[in-house]
């Protein structure tokens, strides 16, 4: 009886330490997509920055020419 009980218990922990992989697994890659996401969105949030910047400037240069 004892001899079950052994293998039942490692058999459940080696089960346990599968998922606990593919849990760690799941998380590294989140984390590193996050980490992408949050790279590309500031890298188009200067862009767009500049962009804007930019036209605001040039409205400014030429705001004698425009006329209503």
């Amino acid at each position: 009886m004892h001899i079950m009980s052994n293998m039942v218990q490692s058999s459940n922990s080696s089960v346990r330490s599968k998922y606990m992989e593919r849990i760690y697994k799941t998380m590294r890659n989140t984390g590193a997509c996050s980490i992408a996401a949050g790279i590309v969105i500031l890298v188009a949030g200067v862009a767009v920055g500049i962009v804007s910047i930019v036209s605001g400037s040039i409205l400014l240069k030429r705001k004698s020419e425009i006329m209503f």
